[in-house]
């Protein structure tokens, strides 16, 4: 209950009321935001409030929580959407944003400290780290002694199995969680496989500690015909596949959540 200005209480509403973390995937509307949602919601976890939000208010994400935990951005001219999500996690005190959307994850992560003074944390590497996985090129030359990297963009020609390695280290560097999974004969996340593989998992663990990693990311490599693997990029941040992943037993977005709520 709380007491409003003429002395008389009123029922908290639901959100107001929670006292579980409250976390938010923002870009809901997307492929790796659904994801998100489905991974968390796929834990059945009383413990966690979610949250989604998205600019398109007819976004699949937000029907896959609570009505009142849907939360439709609006944008209007000159607001850019970090600005939008750090007034959405002050006015809602979300305590973890997961951000989906990979066109802002470099502007957030520079934001990261004006986010922690309203008290929410954001699951993403560092800024470096995002820089160097976006920027191929440099990724190349970081990981080039430690692993074998592609020298032009014929990589994908390559005869071997292409596999990803879903891979999650602590905000000390440590790698704490490595699954590795291929993709079906369609090509979609929606039909790959996981599989246990101690030679790709050392090559993950590598590539993290070579870039820097602090949270989740995804890396892709490709066998040659000799069976080396050979690295093709890194992808920061959620992919499609979390929902795989967790099925697998190894639930990554609660790990990082789990994290990020730890380090306050």
């Amino acid at each position: 209950m709380k007491v409003d200005q003429v002395g008389q209480t009123k029922a908290l509403s639901p959100q107001e009321a929670s006292t579980s973390p409250r976390i938010l995937v923002a870009g809901a509307g997307g492929l790796f935001g659904v994801a998100a949602v489905k991974a968390l919601d796929a834990l059945d976890d009383e413990t966690l409030d979610i949250f989604s939000a998205d600019i398109d208010s007819h976004a699949s994400g937000l029907n896959l929580v609570e009505e009142d935990r849907r939360l439709p951005v609006t944008k209007g001219s000159g607001d850019s959407y970090t600005e939008l999500l750090y007034a959405l996690c002050e006015r809602q005190r979300i305590d973890v944003l997961v951000p989906a959307l990979d066109c802002e994850l470099v502007l957030l992560a520079s934001a990261r400290a004006f986010f922690a003074k309203i008290g929410t944390r954001i699951v993403l590497p560092s800024e470096k780290t995002l820089r160097l996985c976006f920027d191929r090129w440099a990724l190349r030359w970081r990981c080039r002694g430690v692993v074998r990297v592609s020298d032009s963009a014929l990589a994908d020609d390559l005869p071997g199995a292409e596999h990803s390695l879903a891979t999650l280290a602590r905000s000390d560097g440590k790698v704490i969680a490595m699954v590795p999974w291929e993709r079906g004969d369609s090509g979609a996340a929606a039909s790959a496989r996981t599989a246990h593989d101690k030679g790709l998992e050392k090559i993950g663990r590598q590539i993290a500690a070579r870039i820097g990693l602090t949270s989740l990311a995804n890396i892709r490599v490709k066998e040659t015909s000799d069976g080396e693997a050979v690295l093709l990029e890194v992808n920061p941040y959620f992919t499609g596949a979390m929902p795989l992943v967790a099925a697998s037993g190894v639930s990554m977005l609660k790990l990082c959540v789990d994290g990020v709520l730890a380090d306050d």
